[in-house]
């Protein structure tokens, strides 16, 4: 699995002259004990900057495991301790814009792998992406009587939302996407859905199969992933 880094912007207060001498920019101006100082927020804090969890996950029942990831998402990205006041403050400019509604830029289609997670791995911020995940991140063709979930959050995306981006991320060691390449024509249905689903990508398997048949089955997978990747500006299409 691979990662992904993103950078966030750091507090600095400007300065009125540049041009001053070091020495002058090395002396620090306290604030005046009359006037009530207030640090400015922290940077956002990201999905794995102060994720600590001192317990096993294994030993919690479902109930104790989501109370305790809420309280954690409430302690470090909802709300921040300030050493200054010593008081824990909310983060009015990331959540307030959040009631009136959503305005995402991007629509994103991810597999529903429980190992990748877009909102974490790509740094993307609540009310950033309108997301859709499911088995190896398939994308049917358009078709009235056909997946009218995919097809009704594209329109709702595009119609509603005016997202400007559709993307679609894939990633390795996909279960679906092996359960793809593993399909034969003379082989009964190992699953009751999954099957009928993924072969939305039956004419990829088949092109990765005619052009890359000297290749083991593992390094297959990998090409058909890659293969299924897409990326559609909605001004394009």
């Amino acid at each position: 699995m691979g990662a992904c880094c993103c950078c966030f912007p750091v507090y600095k207060p400007a300065r009125e002259n540049p041009m001053r001498s070091t020495r002058e920019s090395l002396i620090q101006h306290k604030p005046r004990p009359t006037t009530p100082y207030h640090p400015p927020p922290p940077p956002f804090i990201t999905y794995t900057d102060k994720v600590d969890f001192p317990f096993s996950l294994s030993g919690m029942n479902a109930v104790e495991r989501f109370k305790t990831g809420f309280e954690n998402f409430r302690n470090t990205i909802y709300e921040y301790f300030s050493d200054a006041l010593r008081v824990r403050r909310k983060r009015p400019e990331l959540f307030e814009r959040l009631k009136t509604g959503q305005s995402p830029k991007y629509m994103v289609f991810s597999c529903a792998d429980s190992r990748v997670c877009p909102t974490l791995t790509f740094g993307l911020q609540p009310g950033e992406a309108f997301t859709v995940r499911n088995i190896a991140s398939m994308v049917p063709a358009y078709d009235k009587r056909g997946q009218c979930s995919i097809g009704s959050a594209i329109e709702y995306a595009v119609v509603v939302l005016k997202v400007e981006c559709i993307i679609v991320i894939g990633h390795s060691c996909c279960g679906g996407i092996k359960e793809l390449l593993s399909l034969k024509e003379d082989r009964p249905n190992t699953f009751h859905f999954v099957d009928d689903w993924v072969k939305i990508g039956l004419a990829a398997k088949k092109k990765v199969e005619r052009e890359n048949m000297l290749l083991p089955f593992d390094d297959q997978c990998t090409v058909l992933e890659k293969n299924l990747e897409r990326k559609v500006d909605v001004n394009e299409a």
